[in-house]
């Protein structure tokens, strides 16, 4: 076996791979997006041409970057595992503080960053790109719409000196356009492909059995659905004779059709003049029209457990204060009450979807044949994934665990990123034999080898597809076992991915050709991007509140040259000198203040802090984005404009914002020469008691105003705050363990000036 040598390597630490070498030769001096399948060691590539950049340019420095910190944690090892030294690595991700985070970036030579955080330090300055002499970015599928990669190259090919971009994914989409994004956003010059089956590649990977089993639905299962599609196939056609369908066959109506319907009723809606009751009924069709497709695709891809669980929320949401008229008339019509007790009775009788069985079962077959087994299931849905690990528990033999992202839900924790990687390592040990994963577990993360992985039901995305199947055959041969229902949105899914995946290699064939032909005359002289040129930087600073850190606006005031500090405001999400207090939202959010009731609490506290507020509207969709009739609308921003005296901006995109910023702060600025910085505490002067309490109280660090009046509406008064322990601390509200630690340790720190 032969080895890569280089003085920056181990010793016989990395075997020499044909296709790595070759991809190595292209990638080095040109932009390039390398689509490998997992496993076959994208990061080792990366690493290499990290390593020949060192080489090149020694005083320089590497940034790599994946989006979820166990990734980060991943990748970061691996190349600790490799490189002669470790001295210089090192691993930035928002739990580090961002002055630490400074010191750390001077010092480092290779960089390991979740994307948010490195979008955040460029920013606010603690990122600086010069010196960078290659970006790598992982899962660089991930690089379309606002994701933080795209603003990173941007910044990137204006400042650094050296630059060179390495994007890493297994399949980057399945459309021109969406690959096209990504191409462009990367300032990608050179795609190298290789699949399964190419020679170079092909004796590296391993075998990966596919077995399918199609479940029949039981008649009962057949019934609920029939009862659902009568009523369903009303509500298209009622669609179709307004012609906002092309057909009412349900078979061939998709939510993208729903999705598109529902979209242009809304702005048709917005156009007329006069609005009918018409009008209203189409707006409310078209929200029930994607609700019924749900209750069958849960229904005939998930189970009763599933079914049942929404059809709890569509009551509960119906209860509720701001619920339409339509929705409020479908809970209490015959059809939703059967539905709701077919559902509940077929449940008490301890049925559910006939995939739970076939799964079982096979499952147990697996163990039979290999007790030390590992098998990942992975499903689209967190409840299922309970359901699943509930029912897998009840065999002997599996030791089942489930495995979900980060974000709490209603009724639902999430897992932080420590019991993740606990998990994972549980999993590894064996500890957990069986996996019951959602998307989380597709993308990326180092899984200790697995055996087999079912898909308990199909996606229609061929990037997670290719993700799900890379789980398995790694290192050794893999199997995937896909169950599907007959007759439901499983098939149609499978088919779909299957044709996106091969559209999607066609296209990046195409591509690679083309791009080889217009490219390899280029060589390493030629290789750097034309450089954009950067706006004059303005000398003004605009505090953002921390929440508004990833909002295309904040990337556009950069790109318009305003320094940038990131800061926890009380009130308002920007201020601009000492006078201005902006409260920012899309048209989405407008709408969904005014239904939750945030809306006028927040523009009171706005207009209470500050003599000069602003409210900024962002966007072209605000009478379509949701069913709020436009009149609600139209009230509640002249309330806004006439009760509080607030003027309101309306933009069309965060471009738009800024450059209404730029003029706000050419104003700020002339009224404030000779003034003093600008603390990020300033506020109109509190006049009451209560006031001035907060204030005080809001003076700790990570407080705020609300999470001051939590403490004082808990404590009663600032001297209470001010003793009390940790665990009296942790008591309200927002307030967890390291924040009652850190509040208890400022309090208690002598004061050196």
């Amino acid at each position: 076996m032969d080895f890569f040598q280089h003085p920056l390597l181990k010793q016989n630490a990395l075997e020499r791979r044909l296709y790595q070498e070759t991809i190595l030769g292209t990638c080095n001096n040109i932009n390039s997006l390398i689509i490998l399948p997992t496993g076959l060691g994208k990061t080792i590539i990366a690493l290499l041409i990290a390593v020949s950049r060192l080489n090149k340019y020694s005083n320089s420095k590497i940034i790599f970057c994946a989006p979820t910190k166990p990734l980060v944690s991943q990748h970061y090892h691996t190349f600790k595992s490799v490189l002669v030294s470790d001295e210089g690595l090192e691993m930035l991700t928002g739990s580090i503080a961002p002055e630490k985070r400074g010191a750390l970036f001077t010092d480092a030579k290779i960089l390991f960053y979740t994307p948010q955080t490195l979008q955040n330090d460029i920013i606010t300055g603690i990122a600086k790109l010069a010196d960078v002499s290659l970006i790598i970015f992982d899962e660089a599928h991930r690089a379309v719409g606002e994701y933080a990669y795209n603003f990173i190259a941007d910044q990137y090919v204006k400042t650094a000196n050296h630059p060179l971009i390495l994007g890493m994914t297994a399949s980057p989409g399945a459309t021109r356009e969406k690959i096209d994004a990504v191409l462009e956003n990367l300032f990608i010059k050179n795609i190298e492909i290789r699949t399964e089956k190419s020679p170079d590649v092909i004796n590296y990977v391993q075998p990966i059995e596919m077995k399918w089993q199609r479940i029949e639905l039981p008649l009962e299962f057949r019934e609920i659905k029939q009862l659902i599609e009568s009523k369903y196939k009303d509500i298209l056609k009622y669609l179709k004779t307004y012609n906002y369908l092309d057909s009412y066959d349900i078979s061939r109506v998709t939510k993208q059709n729903l999705l598109s319907a529902q979209t242009r009723i809304r702005k048709a809606l917005t156009a007329s003049s006069s609005p009918t009751a018409d009008d209203y009924e189409l707006v409310a069709n078209a929200a029930m029209a994607i609700r019924f497709s749900y209750m069958l695709e849960l229904l005939g891809t998930q189970g009763l457990n599933s079914l049942l669980s929404y059809l709890e929320k569509i009551i509960k949401t119906a209860s509720g204060k701001r619920s339409s008229r339509v929705l409020r008339e479908l809970v209490q019509s015959p059809f939703f009450i059967e539905l709701k007790n077919k559902v509940s009775l077929l449940l008490e009788k301890g049925m559910d979807h006939p995939k739970y069985g076939a799964l079982q079962k096979y499952l147990q077959n697996q163990f039979k044949k290999n007790k030390t087994s590992r098998v990942i299931v992975f499903t689209q849905y967190r409840v299922t994934a309970q359901l699943v690990t509930d029912k897998l528990e009840e065999i002997g033999d599996l030791k089942p665990i489930r495995f979900v992202g980060q974000q709490s839900k209603p009724g639902d924790k999430g897992l932080g990123q420590k019991r993740q990687l606990e998990i994972l390592e549980q999993f590894k040990e064996g500890i957990y034999n069986v996996l019951v994963a959602t998307s989380v577990a597709e993308e990326g993360l180092d899984i200790a080898e697995c055996d087999l992985v079912i898909f308990y039901d199909v996606v229609p995305s061929e990037i997670r597809y290719v993700q799900r199947k890379g789980r398995t055959g790694r290192k050794r041969p893999g199997e995937v076992f896909i169950l599907m229902a007959r007759g439901t949105r499983d098939e149609g899914y499978y088919w779909a991915a299957q044709r996106k995946q091969r559209e999607m290699y066609r296209i990046l064939n195409d591509l690679q050709e083309l791009a080889r032909k217009k490219y390899r005359r280029i060589d390493s002289g030629q290789t750097q991007i034309e450089k954009f040129v950067p706006k004059k930087k303005v000398d003004f600073e605009i505090i953002v509140d921390h929440r508004e850190s990833s909002s295309s606006l904040v990337k556009d005031l950069v790109t318009e040259g305003f320094k940038i500090k990131l800061a926890q405001l009380p009130v308002a999400d920007y201020r601009l000198g000492t006078r201005v207090l902006i409260e920012r939202k899309t048209c989405q959010d407008f709408s969904k203040s005014i239904i939750d009731g945030r809306l006028f609490k927040e523009i009171k506290e706005l207009k209470q802090n500050s003599t000069h507020s602003l409210l900024l509207i962002e966007g072209e969709d605000l009478y379509t984005v949701s069913t709020l009739k436009p009149e609600a609308i139209r009230a509640a921003c002249v309330s806004i404009m006439l009760d509080f005296n607030i003027p309101i901006i309306f933009t069309k995109d965060g471009k738009e914002s800024a450059r209404f910023f730029r003029t706000i702060a050419r104003r700020e600025m002339e009224k404030e020469k000779g003034k003093k910085v600008v603390p990020t505490r300033f506020e109109k002067a509190p006049q009451k008691t209560s006031e001035i309490q907060e204030f005080v109280v809001a003076g700790l660090p990570g407080i705020d105003t609300i999470r001051a009046r939590k403490l004082l509406h808990k404590l009663k008064t600032i001297e209470n705050v001010f003793t009390a322990e940790e665990e009296e601390l942790q008591d309200v509200e927002g307030i967890g363990k390291k924040l009652a630690e850190r509040i208890r340790k400022i309090i208690g720190a002598k004061y050196k000036p």
